[in-house]
């Protein structure tokens, strides 16, 4: 979102950001599901993966939803598409909303904890614990 601040003034430079941006979220998004298949008991993996796609389909929606608001609120009198201010407001708000997330998580992180196997923790795999 810092780039698509100050590196928007051409079409290449757009192309780019995007290709980055869509570079990035491939990665958390397939790195993800991993995470959470290894944070709860096996039982529990099928309601938990369902959570994280409910969670993440209602980020995109009020997402999309912030982002036309703050779009349309600096469309001028008379024109039908925004102003350059218009597109440089919605990315600070991304880039805060960003940062109160990361910080969130942050703060919320629970340390690792062993799952327990049938037998006891020695039989859960090396990675997750």
């Amino acid at each position: 979102m810092t780039l698509f601040l100050v590196a928007r003034g051409s079409y290449p430079d757009i192309v780019v950001i995007m290709a980055l941006a869509g570079f990035g979220v491939g990665c958390v998004y397939a790195v993800n599901p991993l995470q959470i298949t290894s944070g709860v008991p096996a039982d529990q993996t099928g309601s938990a993966i369902s959570f994280y796609q409910l969670v993440r389909t209602v980020a995109y929606s009020i997402a999309s939803a912030l982002s036309a608001t703050v779009l349309v609120l600096y469309i001028p009198a008379g024109r039908l598409v925004p102003a350059g201010a218009g597109y440089s407001a919605a990315a600070v708000i991304s880039i805060v909303v960003l940062g109160a997330a990361l910080a969130a998580s942050v703060l919320f992180a629970v340390p690792g904890r062993a799952l327990e196997g049938p037998e006891g923790p020695a039989n859960v795999p090396s990675g997750r614990l």
